[in-house]
């Protein structure tokens, strides 16, 4: 608060971030580079790979995205999972539980715990996956999210800022592992075209909304008003 009460103006990608209730708050895109996140022209994994990128913390819902894979594995979906990220100091213990739990539900020939990588190689991370799953609150706009969008992978969110822009398909509207059960196995039965499809169209998105190059240009009027 006193940040803003001192700046002319704020900028932020959400309008459920705390700074948007302010009048001199501006909602901005979110500024991807759409050049180095692309779909790559290298042949996919043979397998379907579900991706968890990101830091390892509490209010990025990883319980639930392995509820959700307990439900999948008794179900029979056939899929391998990657949750990739380190924890803050704070959250180490809270990891640990994350990998107890993966192994009470028996996953632990399905779900690697792998240490974070820079952000110019997470494109090859995306290409390879299915599905990239992001359970972060809406007050949120992370950007991997359209990261993975541009480089034409299907996303789940549960973020009702996308909600606007996004298909259904791609939206957890109830955050529990059920409702992202469901959600991850409609993606994941969807045939090559629908995938192809959808894909062009989240990046697209991403070109049209939240490119870098619509962010300098936001920026610039901002700065000329």
């Amino acid at each position: 608060r006193v940040a803003v009460h001192f700046s002319d103006n704020v900028f932020c990608t959400s309008k459920y971030s705390y700074t948007a209730m302010f009048n001199k708050t501006r909602i901005m895109p979110v500024g991807i580079d759409t050049s180095l996140f692309v779909k790559s022209t290298r042949e996919p994994f043979d397998k379907r790979y579900i991706l968890f990128l990101g830091r390892i913390s509490p209010i990025k819902n990883p319980d639930i995205f392995l509820e959700a894979l307990n439900i999948l594995n008794k179900d029979g979906v056939v899929f391998e999972a990657r949750v990739i990220g380190n924890p803050n100091v704070s959250d180490i213990e809270f990891c640990e539980r994350l990998k107890a739990l993966a192994k009470d539900y028996d996953l632990l020939d399905r779900v690697t715990f792998e240490q974070s990588v820079p952000n110019l190689e997470t494109p090859l991370l995306y290409n390879g996956s299915a599905v990239y799953v992001n359970l972060t609150p809406s007050g949120s706009m992370d950007k991997t999210i359209f990261e993975g969008m541009a480089c034409e992978s299907l996303v789940l969110v549960h973020n009702k800022s996308l909600k606007e822009d996004i298909d259904d398909l791609f939206v957890v509207d109830y955050l529990n592992g059920e409702s992202v059960a469901a959600k991850l196995r409609d993606l994941l039965l969807l045939n090559d075209e629908d995938r192809e499809r959808l894909g062009a169209g989240l990046r697209r998105i991403v070109i049209e909304k939240h490119s870098l190059s619509k962010l300098s240009g936001a920026l610039i009027e901002e700065i000329e008003k």
